[in-house]
């Protein structure tokens, strides 16, 4: 279990506004709060029929755990988690900046259930010129909400010189990434099953701060 796609039909736990749920109640709040069509209420038999025909589960993160859990999934489920590639790390001593600047980054999808809106926003309420925001990566696809969503929050952080784009990057940037950054920030706005992001910030020695729906993020902060 990487997420909580057998739980919900988006896979993540939010609503069309992007607010989190926490429960489909048999598929009966997806129908009522998401618009889903009944055939939903099926699909929540079929996906629980699936739960409990697995000899073994497993699950990355506790969090994930505890979500099927609390839904009255009664299965074992035991917990294995993700691997990271440690021989990959290139560890560079960043020193202190006589400037006292500090350069707080974002690394991962730009999409709106990531809170990149978010943290842009409130970057901006920042006043302080010795701050900046380094915002890696790409949209989640192609589809036409994604790219207006991508021209929204660059056209949003335009105004403020201090929040500069930085683009798509690769597994093989991140050493590089990483050491141009201080903070690493997770801001998401709907569940996150797993910790990959802060993971790979804690594995350079940069620290993170979370937003406290990033349920997962607590096991590793």
């Amino acid at each position: 279990l990487t997420d909580f796609w057998l739980l919900c039909p988006r896979g993540r736990f939010y609503k069309p506004d992007y607010t989190p749920c926490n429960s489909p109640v048999n598929g009966k709040k997806c129908i009522q709060e998401c618009g889903i069509d009944s055939s939903v209420l099926e699909r929540y038999k079929k996906a629980e029929d699936i739960f409990y025909s697995m000899d073994r589960i497993i699950a990355p993160s506790r969090f994930i755990i505890k979500v099927f859990e609390n839904n009255g999934w009664k299965k074992e489920i035991t917990l294995v988690r993700h691997g990271f590639e440690y021989t990959c790390v290139k560890r560079v001593n960043k020193p202190v900046r006589e400037d006292g600047s500090v350069v707080f980054g974002y690394t991962g999808l730009l999409t709106k259930f990531k809170g990149v809106e978010l943290l842009i926003e409130s970057f901006k309420r920042v006043k302080n010129d010795k701050l900046s925001l380094l915002i890696y990566g790409d949209v989640y696809n192609e589809w036409v909400w994604e790219r207006a969503f991508n021209y929204n929050i660059t056209r949003s952080a335009e105004a403020d010189k201090r929040i500069r784009f930085m683009g798509k990057y690769t597994h093989d940037d991140l050493s590089k990434i990483f050491n141009t950054i201080d903070i690493n920030i997770v801001p998401s706005t709907t569940l996150e099953s797993y910790g990959l992001v802060v993971t790979e910030s804690l594995s350079h020695n940069v620290p993170v701060i979370v937003s406290d729906v990033v349920g997962s993020a607590y096991e590793y902060v």
